[in-house]
């Protein structure tokens, strides 16, 4: 894969870590250190992993009479107030759809960049 698509990958990684850390709740700060996103690639394109402490996706989908499946997942909702009997989700890595597009804007630029070079090469 091209140096420039990785860079770019790596940078779009740092715009989402940095946004589920925004999002995340920060009783002790413990969740928001944990967090850790990576870039995946395929021949054709760039995929993101996540990773962070086992109890942050509770706190994400809710335990209890409050757990939502993550098919069902909504906007961040940063104060879910107290459950009885379980955890409200906060979906707190549900990313803004302008987060999204800025990440998919910065991969698409660096595949545009590298396609370009290529055919120029080509010529």
């Amino acid at each position: 894969m091209e140096e420039e698509i990785k860079k770019a990958a790596y940078l779009a990684a740092r715009v989402f870590e940095q946004a589920l850390r925004a999002q995340s709740p920060k009783l002790t700060g413990e969740l928001k250190r944990s967090i850790k996103v990576t870039p995946v690639f395929t021949d054709d394109s760039v995929k993101f992993k996540s990773s962070y402490n086992e109890y942050g996706k509770y706190l994400d989908l809710g335990t209890g009479p409050y757990k939502t499946p993550a098919s069902s997942r909504r906007a961040w909702n940063p104060k879910p107030g107290k459950g009885k009997g379980g955890i409200k989700p906060r979906f707190w890595t549900s990313i803004k759809q302008s987060t999204r597009d800025s990440i998919n804007k910065m991969i698409s630029d660096a595949f545009m960049k590298v396609i370009k070079t290529t055919l120029y090469r080509q010529r």
